[in-house]
Parts: structure tokens; C-alpha cells; sequence
């Protein structure tokens, strides 16, 4: 058979949502729709794609869960504490929330590549707003030679965040590539950012009390600005 046949010919009840999607099954493979395509088409077979489209759902509603509460918890300790630090770590995780609500939307095939393009675009925006704030009161404090008090909530969060993230990212890019999903690799760089984050944080309170270099602190927030920015400029020019 030649012929390319519909989804909801032959794709079983639980695979419904990929028909939303554009994905087509060809002599019982199935490829993703161009806008789900890499440089080089991968055909993955029905069954192993519906199992490929769940472990994405899953992946992203766990990132999705964890970082609403390493936001709360960082930013909020961020704040008691006076550490731009660690209200960096408490910015990137509220992105990173932003940018898997897109992967979910993206794998559902909801809505198209101009409406992606404008999300990808508002969550640019976030991360250059978030790098402005971030880099701005990073010099504040340099400048005025502020120390920031330690949080033991907020450490142990950050902790948290550099051993979970790191394994989300791979899971995300080793599933995306499968998938043959740009999106949802380019969301794995994202949380692999929000990892290196808490990294960062970490090392700078360590540096302040271990040191007591007490200007690491808002050299880790400058840091981390940084990155945001370039995030921030990726997204914002992202192509399909």
C-alpha cells in the first residue's frame, strides 16, 4: 500500500488527539507533520508513537508540577532572604512553566505555526524582562555592597532543582528527538537552563559563606541574567 491513509483510520481511540496534530500513518508508520519535523523525517510505528506522544505528556506535566513549586518556594525565600540569586532560580523555573504549557499545546497539534510563533515569541519576551530585572538588581546590590541572609528552604530547593532538572532535560531531548519534535528539544535546552540555574545560585551562596565572598551572590544573579538573555533571544527568533 502506497497510499498514505488518515489517523482515525487506523490510530486506536487513545491516539485521537494526534489527528489535531497532522500526523498521518503510511504503511503502518507514522511521521510527524512538518511543523513537528527535524532536518531529517523520522518514521516511528503507530504503537511506539502513541507511547513516545504519553512519555511526552507526562514529561512536561512532571515539569510542569515541579517547577510551580521550586518557583514559589525560590522566589519566596529569594525575597526573605534578599538573594537575586536565588529569585533567579524562582524566574527560570516560572518560565520553564511557561515554555512546557507550549510543548503541551504543541503536541496536542493545537492551534498553528503563527500562534507558536507568537508564543515562542511572548516567552522571549519573559525571559528578557526576567534578565533585566535580574541584571539590574544583581549591579544594585554590587554596588551597594548588600548581603544577602541565607534560607534554608531556599537551598534545599535549589538543591532539588539541580538533581531533578538535568533529568527531565534528557528525558525531554531523548523523547523529542524519537518524535522528531523541535519543540519539545528546544524545551529541554530550557530546562537544562533552569538546572545550571540552581546551579549557579548554589555556588554563589556557597562562595558567601564558605569565603565570605558575599559579592558571589549577585555575580550569580548576573550570571544567570545573562543566560536568560540569551534564552530570551532564541525564542524570540525561533523559526520552524
Amino acid at each position: 500500500m502506497n497510499a498514505a491513509l488518515p489517523v482515525q483510520a487506523l490510530e486506536p481511540p487513545h491516539l485521537a488527539v494526534n489527528h489535531a496534530a497532522g500526523i498521518m500513518i503510511e504503511e503502518g508508520a507514522a511521521t510527524a507533520a512538518p511543523h513537528l519535523l527535524m532536518e531529517r523525517p523520522m518514521s516511528v510505528p503507530g504503537e511506539e508513537l502513541g507511547r513516545l506522544l504519553r512519555r511526552g505528556f507526562w514529561l512536561e506535566g512532571t515539569s510542569m508540577a515541579w517547577t510551580m513549586l521550586v518557583a514559589a518556594v525560590a522566589m519566596t525565600a529569594g525575597a526573605v532572604a534578599s538573594s537575586i540569586a536565588l529569585i533567579g532560580v524562582g524566574l527560570e523555573s516560572l518560565i520553564e512553566l511557561v515554555a512546557a504549557a507550549i510543548v503541551v499545546w504543541q503536541l496536542a497539534g493545537v492551534g498553528g505555526e503563527d500562534r507558536e510563533t507568537r508564543a515562542m515569541r511572548l516567552i522571549g519576551a519573559t525571559f528578557l524582562a526576567s534578565a533585566a530585572y535580574l541584571l539590574v538588581e544583581s549591579i544594585r546590590e554590587l554596588a551597594a555592597g548588600t548581603h544577602s541572609a541565607h534560607s534554608g528552604p531556599g537551598l534545599a530547593v535549589a538543591v532539588a532543582a539541580l538533581l531533578v532538572m538535568p533529568v527531565l532535560a534528557l528525558g525531554k531531548r531523548s523523547t523529542g528527538r524519537a518524535l522528531g519534535s523541535r519543540t519539545l528539544i528546544t524545551d529541554a535546552a530550557e530546562t537544562a537552563l533552569a538546572g545550571l540555574a540552581a546551579g549557579v545560585a548554589l555556588l554563589g551562596q556557597g562562595l558567601d559563606t564558605w569565603l565570605g565572598w558575599w559579592w558571589a551572590v549577585p555575580a550569580a544573579g548576573i550570571f544567570i541574567a545573562v543566560l536568560a538573555a540569551m534564552e530570551g533571544i532564541a525564542s524570540w527568533r525561533h523559526r520552524h
